[in-house]
C-alpha cells in the first residue's frame, strides 16, 4: 500500500486493496483517496442525468415536475438487507413511479452505504417493499 502522506504524488486507488477485505473503517480514518474512490462508485452516471431535474430550474418549473411519490408505508427489512454484491440487473425506468422511502430509512441507507461498497456491493434494491 502506498504511503498515503505523500502530498507532491498522491497515491492511487487500488480496487483490491481495499474492496472485500472484511475490515471495518469509519469515514474519518479513510485517506482522500479511498473516499474520492467511493464518489466515483457512487456518481450517477452521465446517460442517466436526463432523469434528474437541471440544477439550475426555476422553483416555479421544478413544482411542475412530477416526482415519484414519497411512502410513508413502515420498511420492514433491514437497510443493509439492501446492498448486494451482485451488478445491477434491473432496468432504472421504474424508479420513476417506486415509491420513495421515508428520510429516516434513507438516511440509514446513506450511513450504511460506504461501508457496504468496501464489503464488495455494487447494487442496492428495494426488495420489492413498497411497490
Amino acid at each position: 500500500m502506498e504511503n498515503i502522506d505523500d502530498i507532491d504524488k498522491p497515491p492511487i486507488f487500488h480496487r483490491d486493496e481495499w474492496i472485500g477485505r472484511k475490515k471495518k473503517y469509519s469515514r474519518k480514518e479513510l485517506p482522500l483517496f479511498v473516499l474520492d474512490a467511493c464518489d466515483v462508485a457512487f456518481a450517477i452516471p452521465a446517460n442517466e442525468m436526463t432523469r434528474f431535474p437541471n440544477p439550475n430550474i426555476a422553483v416555479t418549473d421544478l413544482l411542475k415536475q412530477s416526482l415519484p411519490p414519497k411512502s410513508a408505508a413502515l420498511v420492514m427489512s433491514k437497510p443493509a438487507a439492501w446492498f448486494s454484491n451482485a451488478p445491477p440487473q434491473e432496468n432504472i425506468d421504474f424508479f420513476d413511479t417506486r415509491p420513495i422511502p421515508d428520510d429516516d430509512f434513507l438516511n440509514k441507507l446513506l450511513i450504511l452505504a460506504f461501508q457496504a461498497w468496501l464489503d464488495g456491493a455494487q447494487s442496492i434494491m428495494g426488495l420489492g417493499i413498497l411497490e
